[in-house]
């Protein structure tokens, strides 16, 4: 136990989890949405699940994480949603200079936590925005799905194409509110916690860990 503690901790403390969670996995999602335009899913998992080289994995999943770094920033620059909970220029320094602090006075096990709120925050914001932009890739691919009668009964094996259809892009639409609406909140938590350990050590609040060297932010 103590073994896969350490390696849960590291995942947390080298940032791979914000990585691969928060924008390796978005980023894939997305292209293979837009793959979607030229080949049929069938083929994607095919090829996804077939032997596949190791620089192949490591271009796919380079490539994901700079499309999804580019789509964060757009996101935050259009307000969909925000690295801290305040937009503002003068509340944002403020915010930003009370996250600095933190990191620098925070234990390890504070900042294993606070890792995990951003974790939470990037992958769900990410996943939210990938899904989003993907709409309209799925949209088109079952728009060409349903183009005969024959292809309606192939892929879904009924007629009544306008009853799943409905269900599957609600089902979408809530999964895209719970991301959107989970990102906002940890971006809320992320904050809180970090000041709440700010105040902690202001007043004197023991947290059951002591700082042992200030780690690097």
């Amino acid at each position: 136990m103590e073994a896969l503690a350490a390696v849960f901790k590291e995942l947390y403390t080298s940032f791979l989890l914000r990585d691969f969670a928060g924008k390796i996995v978005p980023g894939c999602f997305l292209l293979v949405s837009y793959s979607a335009l030229f080949l049929q899913p069938r083929e994607i998992i095919k090829g996804i699940t077939g032997k596949v080289s190791l620089v192949s994995v490591f271009l796919v999943a380079g490539l994901a994480w700079t499309v999804v770094l580019g789509l964060q920033s757009l996101a935050e620059l259009v307000g969909i949603w925000q690295y801290y909970p305040s937009a503002a220029g003068a509340e944002m320094a403020i915010q930003s200079k009370d996250i600095a602090q933190f990191l620098q006075i925070a234990c390890p096990n504070d900042r294993q936590q606070y890792e995990r709120f951003v974790v939470i925050k990037e992958a769900t914001g990410n996943l939210f925005i990938a899904g989003l932009l993907s709409v309209p890739a799925w949209a088109w691919w079952l728009n060409t799905q349903l183009s005969s009668d024959e292809t309606k009964k192939e892929v879904w094996g009924s007629p009544r194409i306008n009853i799943r259809t409905g269900i599957v892009f609600c089902f979408g639409g809530i999964i895209l509110t719970g991301l959107f609406l989970m990102n906002h909140q940890h971006v809320q938590k992320q904050y809180e916690f970090a000041k709440q350990v700010l105040n902690d050590v202001h007043d004197g609040t023991l947290r059951g860990c002591k700082p042992e060297s200030k780690p690097e932010i």
